[in-house]
Parts: structure tokens; C-alpha cells; sequence
């Protein structure tokens, strides 16, 4: 494993640095989280805001949990399945 981010590959480090401007109107999004993620706890207006202010939000699932992609693995890789599916 890597100390920092500065002896991560090229790629990892340019992950972190992509932002979100990209991003169109025609891309479709699903959105999963942890209903007791700190990030959805803090800014719930927001997460309740989606659906007016992601056109492209096509589903939003909130599970159990805080950290729902490690305690819910299963449930989290049918959601993206299926919505990947439906593309």
C-alpha cells in the first residue's frame, strides 16, 4: 500500500483531482447511501433536494446503515446491477 498520494499510480491520483464539471445532462445517475452516512445526516436537505436538482437522477436508495456498500454488499451490487441493466 502507498504512504501518500504522491506514490500512487497516475490514475489514482488524477481520480481525485477529476471534477465534476464533466459530468452532462445525458448522463444517468443512481444514488445509494447509508441512511446514517455523516454525509446524508448533515445535508439532508440536499439528499432530499435530488430529484429536482439531478435531471439525470434516475433512482435514490437510501439502506440501513452508514456504510452501506461494506455491511450491505449484496443489496448495494443488485441496485447498480439493475440499474445498469435498465441502460
Amino acid at each position: 500500500m502507498y504512504d501518500t498520494m504522491a506514490q500512487a499510480p497516475v490514475p489514482s491520483v488524477r481520480y481525485h483531482s477529476v471534477k465534476s464539471s464533466w459530468l452532462t445532462a445525458q448522463d444517468l445517475a443512481v444514488f445509494i447511501a447509508g441512511a446514517l452516512d455523516a454525509v446524508i445526516t448533515m445535508y439532508r436537505s440536499a439528499f432530499d433536494a435530488m430529484d429536482d436538482t439531478i435531471p439525470s437522477l434516475r433512482q435514490k436508495v437510501l439502506l440501513p446503515g452508514p456504510w452501506v456498500q461494506q455491511e450491505r454488499p449484496a443489496e448495494v451490487n443488485r441496485l447498480m446491477v439493475e440499474f445498469l441493466a435498465g441502460l
